[in-house]
């Protein structure tokens, strides 16, 4: 599921698995994405940087948001190795 929201945020042909995650249509891209941000669960683990070491930490909310989190971190790390939780815009080198 990460790999498919990552493919979402670039340009070209979206391959299969990332649309059928969608809910309305693609992107269109007419401009350059900058900055992206995560809410609930997920955001807790792709802006703290902090590490899940427990079952518990995974089973916080009730859902897949801190497993998505942790997965979303890295494929939107930036080319500098900084985190997008981190005040670095999504591209940014």
């Amino acid at each position: 599921m990460a790999k498919a929201i990552k493919n979402l945020l670039n340009p070209g042909i979206l391959p299969a698995i990332s649309k059928r995650i969608l809910m309305g249509p693609p992107l269109r891209h007419q401009y350059p994405i900058h900055l992206v941000s995560f809410s609930g669960g997920v955001a807790d683990f792709v802006y703290s940087g902090d590490e899940a070491t427990i079952v518990q930490d995974f089973n916080k909310y009730g859902d897949i948001g801190p497993l998505l989190g942790l997965a979303l971190e890295k494929p939107l790390m930036m080319s500098n190795g900084s985190s997008p939780g981190r005040g670095k815009p999504f591209g940014q080198r």
